[in-house]
């Protein structure tokens, strides 16, 4: 019997808490992807219409010489494909980008490009070692049919 509760009041949690756990597992996965502090404001995720719109998102700068951001967008809607989720091609059918917004800092010091918030001049330096990724158990890709953009602007400060 008291199995049985355990698994009802479980069940029952995953049922009425799954789009909070699915955001922070979004959120999470997103800014271990791009290996960048992130900010959504708030995820809204429609299985009906099989679409996820992120509202205020922010990606914070590792090099902040001016912009405290690399880039900020009003919204992001993803139209996914449900069927490629549980593969290794996650298809999203269509992503549209509302009010983005992109900043890059470049800190120049006797004519010569020295840093950048995007860590680009820091590849051409000779001691330069990548970053080395652990070889992956499973490997998931993306493909996205088709991109929109609105109004989309961005901002250079040397």
């Amino acid at each position: 019997m008291k199995k049985i509760i355990v698994s009802f009041i479980l069940i029952l949690s995953l049922v009425i808490f799954n789009k909070t756990i699915i955001s922070q597992v979004i959120i999470f996965s997103i800014s271990k992807l791009i290996d960048r502090n992130i900010s959504i404001k708030n995820i809204d995720i429609d299985y009906s219409k099989k679409q996820i719109i992120l509202n205020s998102v922010e990606v914070e700068s590792t090099n902040k010489i001016y912009y405290k951001n690399i880039f900020e967008v009003d919204k992001i809607k993803i139209d996914y494909n449900f069927k490629s989720i549980f593969t290794d091609l996650i298809i999203f059918d269509q992503l549209i980008l509302y009010n983005s917004k992109i900043f890059l800092d470049i800190d120049i010091n006797n004519d010569v490009i020295s840093n950048d918030n995007f860590d680009e001049v820091k590849k051409l330096d000779t001691n330069y070692k990548p970053k080395i990724y652990p070889s992956k158990k499973k490997d998931i890709n993306f493909l996205i049919l088709k991109v929109k953009t609105n109004n989309t602007q961005g901002f250079i400060k040397t």
